[in-house]
């Protein structure tokens, strides 16, 4: 086995540990970037859900104003109708952007657009011969149970819209949590793990000094002990010297 002098071994440590640290920042930034992905789309996903409920209700408002006005006579009721025409050019158009990227929505979206263009033109048809034959033909020839077919139509296509739109919702918010956990574990074990490692590495650092200076110590007690016999031998020299020395 290769044995590594204690500064390699500390370098060695604090590479790991930086190693550690990139691999982390890297899955970490890797999990967000997915979360900021997914919720992007699951904000995306909400919009289409708004706009097609939109398209809808701007529908309802307009027959409302038609039949307010057919009922009564009164152009105060149209306003609702007035308001929600270029509302509801502007909505569609709006839809068509958001889903162009699924073609079974965009599909969807094409019937919707002819079945509120022929709505639209019921309604005003519906205005026209209020004002040229009054209420009483229109009740005679059931002229208010033209466009009931086409909204039924415009309600069915908007639940198909929502539907598939909250499938996809569901799939991308599991998607979003799912990143969003990784990107918890990641951090927190990769935190974990790199603090174990200064944990270790600080301990050892210290045995390592502890048991250096305990060396030390030795060695200067050893030093101080080889002193002495030194010393003790030279004394002893000396006295045989003497007494070797003639008299």
């Amino acid at each position: 086995m290769l044995k590594f002098s204690f500064r390699n071994q500390v370098l060695l440590g604090f590479a790991v540990s930086i190693v550690l640290v990139f691999v982390v920042g890297i899955f970490s930034y890797k999990s967000i970037s997915q979360l900021e992905s997914d919720t992007t789309w699951v904000d995306h996903t909400q919009k289409v859900i708004r706009t097609s409920n939109g398209v809808l209700q701007l529908m309802i408002d307009a027959e409302t104003g038609m039949r307010g006005y057919s009922a009564t006579g009164k152009k105060a009721f149209l306003d609702p109708y007035n308001n929600a025409l270029p509302r509801i050019q502007t909505d569609l158009n709006e839809l068509r952007v958001l889903i162009l990227d699924n073609p079974l929505e965009v599909r969807r979206v094409d019937t919707l657009a002819t079945l509120v263009a022929a709505q639209l033109d019921i309604l005003k048809t519906n205005i026209e011969t209020r004002d040229t034959k009054g209420l009483d033909f229109m009740v005679q020839t059931d002229m208010l149970l033209n466009g009931k077919h086409n909204m039924d139509e415009i309600r069915v296509i908007n639940t198909h819209i929502i539907d598939t739109e909250n499938e996809l919702l569901a799939v991308r918010k599991s998607s979003s949590e799912a990143a969003s956990n990784s990107a918890i574990i990641f951090i927190v074990v990769g935190s974990v793990i790199f603090l174990l490692i200064i944990v270790v590495l600080f301990y050892y650092i210290q045995g390592t000094f502890v048991q250096q200076k305990k060396i030390e110590e030795e060695i200067r007690v050893a030093n101080i002990e080889l002193e002495k016999v030194l010393e003790e031998n030279k004394s002893k020299k000396l006295v045989t010297d003497r007494h070797r020395r003639p008299q």
